[in-house]
């Protein structure tokens, strides 16, 4: 019987890949949140004693909602400053109108 995990863990590779150079923020989103993840590990185990553990989740999760919207954010306007300014597309009404001329 043939072992089809090798095929599977390079097409899932493969898609990995394609998603990431066709959207670059998700990188920048999977970063954030492994920084987030190790800072706030780190910061559980040597925060003082006598503050509850409720109180730093609470505030974890507000930092880890602060860099998905700030990912979110970047991303947007990096894809309008693509979209309208370095790479201007030619209206279809405007390639009629020149057409009619």
């Amino acid at each position: 019987m043939q072992d089809n995990r090798d095929f599977d863990d390079d097409q899932s590779s493969q898609k990995m890949l394609k998603s990431l150079t066709k959207n670059p923020f998700l990188l920048v989103g999977v970063a954030g949140f492994l920084a987030t993840a190790g800072i706030g590990g780190y910061r559980f185990f040597t925060r003082p004693k006598g503050s509850p553990a409720s109180l730093f989740l609470i505030q974890l999760r507000v930092t880890a909602q602060s860099v998905v919207i700030g990912s979110l954010t970047v991303g947007m306007v990096y894809g309008m400053v693509d979209h309208w300014i370095l790479n201007p597309r030619i209206k279809k009404t405007d390639i009629a109108v020149g057409e009619n001329k």
